[in-house]
């Protein structure tokens, strides 16, 4: 792939892409662009916490595992969070924020995008 995207990413494997290859798709994907240093976060197939009316029904549940997410992706150090379900990616950066420790997360699309405009293509 032509372009290139200087970070380290951390990648958000999302409930719905459970049971397809979605996920690793985009892992793969991600690992194809120059400059990607994909690095691993602890418990990588752990929910969010956001999934459809679970955040509503059971708010603090919800708020817990989304903050154990978060120790796990501050463990791994990433300077973008990335994943392929925005709320999800909503959810993490929200609950970060409110922490007072943003996150500065992109999906996929907008990874692309930014590697294509830095080899130029766009």
């Amino acid at each position: 792939m032509a372009g290139r995207f200087d970070a380290a990413i951390a990648f958000h494997r999302s409930c719905h892409t459970r049971g397809s290859n979605s996920a690793t798709a985009a892992a793969t994907l991600m690992r194809s662009i120059p400059g990607i240093n994909l690095v691993e976060i602890g418990e990588a197939e752990q929910c969010c916490g956001f999934g459809g009316t679970f955040s509503v029904s059971f708010p603090h549940i919800s708020e817990a595992m989304g903050r154990l997410k978060l120790q796990y992706l501050r463990a791994a150090q990433p300077q973008v969070l990335v994943g392929v379900d925005t709320s999800c990616l909503m959810h993490l950066s929200g609950l970060a924020e409110k922490e007072g420790q943003p996150v500065k997360h992109m999906h996929v699309a907008q990874v692309l995008r930014d590697a294509l405009k830095n080899g130029g293509l766009l």
